[in-house]
């Protein structure tokens, strides 16, 4: 929840509205070009993410971007509704390069989000605005400058030793010296000698989209203890058993195991009964 006051709602009202998806007249200048973007003739960074499900925070779309892309962008902003306290559907993410763009589309254009019960189908085009120098002069004067970290557009270091590190937004909130780490999933047992649902720096990733995913849906999730599948550990997923490996869920189905969408694991749970 985004405790905020009438004032801050109408200041988000209208930034949210300054923002807006571009219209039918400008669907072609900001219509991502894939074959332009390859050979390099369009170089813009700064995309415009849509269908965003509205239940997910700024530190949700950011965790579901890290899997594949941590240390790849410079600025993000998830416009939020005030009054509702719920965003409004739509973010924009300056990439440090071209080729990390292009990257992002192929992985994310046309692909349904993870988190929550949603058929919404993520669209990414090109932003109006490109760039992180002009994003930060878009929003160096705005009010929402004066709100949490959660709300106010992000920026973060693009280049060098440092890149990805937050850093602060001129005039806007103090970064953390260390930002808090996400909800680490119950250990492994010593069998297992690498947990999926981990990356590099130990942070729940993916592992921790399940376990939202499952709270959310009433479903128990939780490790079967001492239980793993070439050297993955097992997991229950209501009465199904699942394991995970990087960003996708396997299912057991029939003394095998295949891979599943979120939204398919809790039919295939929900068809075999139980919590």
């Amino acid at each position: 929840l985004l405790p905020l006051g009438g004032a801050a709602r109408q200041r988000g009202r209208r930034a949210a509205l300054s923002s807006s998806p571009p219209g039918p007249r400008d669907a072609v200048d900001y219509a991502f070009d894939h074959s332009k973007a390859k050979t390099g003739e369009d170089s813009r960074t700064t995309l415009m993410v849509r269908n965003i499900p509205n239940k997910y925070t700024q530190r949700a779309v950011l965790e579901e971007i890290d899997v594949k892309f941590k240390k790849t962008y410079d600025f993000f902003y998830l416009p939020i509704d005030f009054k509702n306290k719920c965003n409004v559907g739509y973010a924009f993410i300056n990439l440090c390069s071209s080729t990390d763009a292009l990257r992002l589309f192929d992985e994310f254009n046309g692909r349904r989000w993870t988190c929550f019960r949603s058929g919404k189908v993520c669209a990414i085009t090109y932003a109006r605005i490109q760039g992180k120098q002009a994003m930060i002069q878009r929003f160096q004067n705005s009010s929402l400058l004066s709100e949490s970290l959660e709300v106010q557009p992000r920026l973060f270091v693009s280049s060098g030793p440092d890149k990805g590190r937050p850093e602060q937004f001129p005039g806007g909130a103090a970064v953390p010296a260390a930002a808090p780490a996400p909800a680490a999933p119950p250990p492994a047992p010593p069998a297992a000698r690498w947990d999926p649902g981990l990356d590099s720096s130990g942070f729940a990733v993916f592992a921790d989209v399940v376990a939202r995913f499952a709270a959310e849906n009433d479903v128990v999730y939780a490790p079967k203890l001492g239980r793993a599948h070439d050297g993955k550990q097992l997991y229950r997923f209501g009465p199904a058993t699942i394991y995970l490996d990087r960003n996708v869920t396997f299912v057991k189905k029939a003394e095998r195991f295949a891979p599943v969408a979120l939204e398919d694991l809790l039919e295939i749970a929900r068809s075999l009964g139980g919590p």
